[in-house]
This record gives structure tokens, sequence and C-alpha cells, in this order.
């Protein structure tokens, strides 16, 4: 019955419907299908029978299991809602539009119109609304967040709103209760681990300065302040787990009060390129400063450490420093710390 979709309502004859003079509706096949003009449009068409003999549309009939209608259907007709009680497809952009009544799981009747402007428009909106309440920053990977914003957002979900810019990339969470919480997300996939994950080639800006601005917020309201004795960096050299051109080597060298005295260098390097302090931030964060080029250093536990840095640096061994200290994640070497 697809093929009467596009064509006049000569065409309707030609397949053998009937209709009695002044009545819009042609019908056939003992009344199982209905095709309704106006003004020489076709506006409707209503499938009822059963059977393998039974007419069909764009391959799913009466009778057949909603699963697999929706497997014929979903090529041409990428739109698709389930209620329940019945299965709706649309193709937005021809506009049509396909309601199959369900019997328990199987059809029981296919329902064919056209959508209107508004209800595109509607739909669309709807759409739009119902996957932005799936996120906390719905477009922390397409613009730059406000401070306000994100301290409007209670801390609890911070956590989550700063994992999304990983989840978007297929990020595999380690945490039990994020991998769950994300699983749950229609629009996720899973697919890369940790020791695969490189960030700083698959973050945008935004991504990584609306993430670098969540976990500073996160720290400050969860009120992880610095306080003597709570830093929980630990001492010792540190080894990329996601190297490029180089492996990073980072060297915490000592841990005070307020500061944290660092090196940084490369496995493929016979000693550190620079050694200077950062300012402890945080009960899990330090901050340095090279020169305007600003590089953060966030420890989940004591052994594994994230680094990120934001800015530009020229001059010697810049271009090494930039690439071991943008978006790397780093883990404490036991072969490096045998004291």
């Amino acid at each position: 019955m697809e093929t009467l979709l596009g064509q006049p309502e000569d065409y309707a004859v030609e397949l053998g419907l009937k209709n009695s003079e002044g009545n819009p509706a042609y019908t056939g096949l003992d009344g199982s299908v209905q095709a309704v003009y106006q003004e020489g449009n076709l506006v409707n068409i209503v499938i009822q029978s059963s059977g393998e003999e039974g007419p069909s549309f764009h391959g799913i009939r009466i009778g057949m299991p909603k699963e697999e209608a929706a497997g014929k259907m979903s090529d041409a007709y990428p739109e698709i809602v389930d209620s329940g009680e019945s299965i709706q497809f649309m193709n937005l952009d021809t506009k049509r539009n396909v309601v199959c009544g369900l019997n328990g799981n199987n059809v029981a009747n296919i329902n064919v119109s056209f959508l209107s402007d508004e209800e595109i428009g509607n739909y669309r909106q709807a759409r739009e609304e119902q996957m932005r309440a799936q996120y906390i920053f719905p477009d922390s990977n397409s613009r730059y967040l406000s401070e306000e914003e994100v301290r409007g957002v209670e801390t609890d979900r911070l956590f989550i709103g700063r994992n999304e810019i990983f989840a978007r990339h297929g990020y595999l969470f380690q945490d039990e209760g994020l991998q769950q919480h994300f699983n749950s997300m229609p629009w996720y996939s899973g697919t890369v681990t940790a020791e695969q994950f490189n960030a700083d080639a698959v973050f945008n800006d935004f991504e990584k300065k609306n993430a670098e601005l969540i976990k500073r917020i996160e720290d400050e309201v969860a009120g992880t302040s610095n306080v003597p004795g709570q830093f929980i960096g630990s001492r010792g050299v540190y080894i990329c787990t996601t190297p490029r051109s180089f492996t990073g080597k980072i060297e915490i060298l000592s841990v005070g009060d307020s500061s944290i005295q660092y090196s940084l260098g490369a496995l493929e390097m016979p000693q550190a390129i620079v050694t200077e302090e950062a300012l402890i931030t945080g009960n899990n964060t330090a901050q340095a400063n090279l020169y305007g080029y600003e590089i953060t250093f966030t420890w989940s536990d004591a052994e594994n450490m994230y680094v990120t840095s934001a800015g530009e640096l020229t001059g010697m061994d810049s271009g090494t420093i930039m690439e071991i200290t943008t978006g790397m994640g780093y883990i404490w070497s036991t072969e490096f710390n045998r004291w």
C-alpha cells in the first residue's frame, strides 16, 4: 500500500480500490484497506486485515511482532515512539507518519497519515527537551559554561555533570555508580577504557575548560580547600598511562602544607625538563603557573593523577611540556619508587 503515497487519486482505482460517489474514502480487499483523499490528495491509509495474504505497508503486516515491524520501518522512518498501546514511525523530512495499533505485542492495525509543520515542530521541541533532561550540562561540549550556572547545580550532580563530558566520548568508568548511571542514558555507548582514553585528543576546547571549571567548583563546594594533612597526593614518580610522542614522567619531590615541588620530564629523556612549585588548592588538587601556562594536577586517589593545562607556552621544550600536561592520566609507579 506504500505505492499509493505520492500518486494521484486515479491510482487507487488502478489498484482495485473503489468508492461511492461523493465519498472521499476508497476501500478494497473486502474492506481491509481504506484510502482517504481530499481535493485529489491522499491524506490517510488504514489497513485492518490480517494474514500473509493481507495488504502490507513497507513490509509490515497485521499480526507481526512490533520488534519485527520496527526493524522493517527504521530505515525509512527513523523516528520511533513506542507508547505501549501503539508504536509510531515518522520521517520528518517526507512528513510521513505511520501509527501501528497494538494487540499485546503484535500489530493490530496500520494508520498512515501526513504530519503538519506544527506537529513536526512540536515533536522536535519535545525531543530536544527530553534529550536535554538527560544531561546536567546539555551543551558543555559546544559552549563555555559560566561559573554562575555551574555553582547553581547541586553538589552531588556536579560530579555527574563533569563526567558527562567523558561519557559523550564513550568513556568506560571504573566507578560502578557512574557506569550504572550512564548505562541508563539512551545516548551513551561505552567503548573506551581508561587506559585507551586520551582526553587531549578527543576533547574540544569547550570540554577541556568546562571540565576544569566544574572540577574546581566541585572541590570548593565539597569543602576540599587546602587543610594541612588532608592532601591525598603522594610523593614519588608518576608515569603517563596514555603516552603519545613522549611518555610523560612527573615526580612529586615534596609535599608541604601549602605547596608541592614537582619536576616534569619523559622516560625518553635523561633528566627533568623543569622543576617548580605548585600551590595546593584542594585536598586533591595543585596548580602551577609557568610563565602564564597553567598546569593543574588532580588526584582521584593517592596513586592516580590527571593533569590538565590552559594557555600557551613558548621556548625550548615547550612542545614536550604541553604534550605531557594536557589531558593526560598518570599512575604512581612501583618500578620508579623503590625507596
